[in-house]
């Protein structure tokens, strides 16, 4: 049976778990600050100001109504990978043995959650 298929943002907090077990406290927290830079406020800004320099008349609404909805969809995404790799910062910073997959994987998923909270 194949396996079911996960969600863009659900894979990309469960390679930030991944990458962030594998790396030192200080990458991971490097990486973590920076990707929460580019999905928090880079991203929805330029997304913002590609919606905004549409000409077209009649693409200008349906690109609203297909981008502008879902814009917070990366402010999500940007406050899972800033806990996930933030949690692997103090956890590397702390423990010098690196998590099971079973332990990435339940990272993951409480990342995702937290991020469904606060964003």
């Amino acid at each position: 049976m194949p396996r079911p298929r996960r969600s863009p943002a659900s894979q990309v907090l469960s390679n930030a778990a991944y990458i962030g077990n594998r790396v030192s406290w200080k990458v991971s927290l490097l990486i973590g600050a920076l990707f929460f830079v580019v999905f928090f406020w880079v991203v929805p800004a330029w997304l913002g100001a590609r919606l905004e320099a549409t000409e077209s008349p009649r693409l200008r609404p349906a690109l609203e109504a297909l981008v502008g909805r879902r814009l917070h969809w990366f402010k999500w995404l940007a406050v899972g990978i800033a806990l996930t790799f933030g949690y692997f910062a103090a956890r590397n910073y702390f423990r010098l043995a690196r998590h099971t997959r079973t332990g990435e994987q339940n990272s993951g998923l409480i990342a995702k959650l937290l991020a469904r909270l606060f964003a």
